[in-house]
């Protein structure tokens, strides 16, 4: 096979607590370099520092990098590789901006047949703000914005740019509202479903394997990058007893995704009524929101239980109602069984959610410690009783009788 080029562009939302994490892990990117077959770019978001303004001590921003190891000089600083802005390099109006300014530039940068985008920071699922920094006025990103990202990206370029790999370096971000947001932008994403150590991805790792292994597909690189996180915190985990998880996930299965999900929720409303709704049949609604309770309760959770690892989540259910009395088993909770089992084919191509193949949703997922132990790399937004206003910002100010309702 032959060799494939990749241009690799990491955004470090470095102005916050993660300041000095993220100049690790541009120093980590360093070290490997790039060569002819690998192009490594970044940026490390700073407060904004005009031309005019600017010193040797203070540079110009945006601070971009295309970061070279010549070998002569194997522990030269990262400032080295610094790229100054020419005087067309304006202020970004928004975040939004800032960040399409900085993919379209990598892209421009050098032609390569492959292109990853890894947006490292603060995270939090679709309830949180996305890379905040402790600027002001503050900047941040909602995840549901994430697609207006690459729609800018793809008006800079002029062309519908689809990136091979997308990763968020960012706690709780492997969830299938991200995933589907970004799914006609990129053909994979890498992301975590629990809480990440502030240094993040093990970049030294990731990316000396992607420079050795040239002649690798899109697959087998997200694959790896997996891999080498899963190895990298096992030390943490045996040692340090944290947890930490990450998988990979093929976009171009989302919309499947999204079908069996819909086809859940239909088999479940289907017993269980909207709220202020008499069911149809009290006794078997009683059944199916214990098993449906029970089922929450034990699968894997994430961020106080609001969001729910999703293959945990339908098997402990099937599995709850297989349990109840075959007499009881009415055809509607037959359908909620089926409609779990439909969910986990999607997302995995065996039983125990170990094996993937480019037909399903996971391609590869990992855990170690107690806390992710069964993570199996997907969740979904899945609280115990109130959707809150942050899930659903449109509908804030429009619902009557309060900001929250009932799920």
């Amino acid at each position: 096979m032959s060799n494939l080029t990749w241009t690799v562009m990491v955004y470090f939302a470095g102005e916050n607590h993660l300041a000095d994490d993220m100049v690790y892990a541009l120093k980590e990117m360093k070290s490997v370099g790039s060569n002819d077959n690998l192009t490594l770019l970044a940026q490390y978001s700073a407060k904004w520092v005009e031309k005019s303004q600017s010193s040797s001590t203070r540079p110009a921003t945006p601070l971009w990098f295309y970061l070279k190891n010549d070998g002569q000089h194997p522990k030269q600083w990262v400032m080295s590789n610094y790229i100054p802005p020419n005087e067309s390099t304006r202020k970004p109006k928004d975040y939004i901006g800032e960040l399409a300014d900085f993919i379209a530039w990598g892209v421009q940068y050098k032609q390569s047949d492959r292109y990853m985008v890894v947006l490292s920071g603060d995270g939090g699922g679709p309830l949180t703000t996305f890379l905040p920094s402790s600027s002001q006025p503050t900047k941040a990103l909602k995840p549901r914005e994430l697609a207006k990202v690459f729609e800018c990206v793809n008006e800079k370029l002029g062309e519908n740019k689809i990136f091979d790999v997308v990763g968020l370096d960012s706690c709780l971000m492997s969830m299938a509202e991200t995933a589907y947001e970004i799914r006609e932008h990129a053909s994979y994403l890498i992301s975590s479903e629990g809480s990440e150590d502030d240094m993040g991805w093990p970049y030294r790792d990731i990316l000396q394997t992607l420079k050795d292994n040239a002649t690798w597909d899109s697959l087998q690189v997200v694959q790896s990058v997996v891999d080498n996180y899963n190895m990298y915190y096992v030390d943490y985990a045996m040692l340090a007893g944290t947890s930490a998880s990450l998988s990979a996930l093929n976009l171009d299965n989302v919309d499947f995704l999204a079908d069996a999900v819909k086809g859940f929720t239909d088999a479940a409303n289907d017993i269980l009524p909207r709220s202020g709704e008499p069911p149809k049949d009290v006794s078997e609604a009683e059944r199916f929101a214990r098993v449906l309770i029970r089922a929450h309760w034990v699968a894997q959770s994430y961020r106080q239980d609001q969001y729910t690892d999703l293959y945990d989540f339908c098997m402990i259910l099937g599995k709850e109602i297989e349990q109840l009395d075959p007499q009881l088993l009415s055809a509607k909770l037959r359908r909620v069984q089926r409609a779990c089992v439909g969910v986990m084919k999607v997302l995995c191509s065996s039983e125990k959610c170990d094996q993937y193949s480019k037909d399903t949703v996971i391609v590869k997922s990992c855990y170690v410690g107690v806390e992710s132990q069964y993570s199996l790399g997907l969740s979904l937004y899945f609280p115990w009783h109130r959707i809150k206003d942050a899930y659903f910002p449109d509908r804030a100010n429009s619902r009557p009788g309060g900001s929250e309702e009932l799920l």
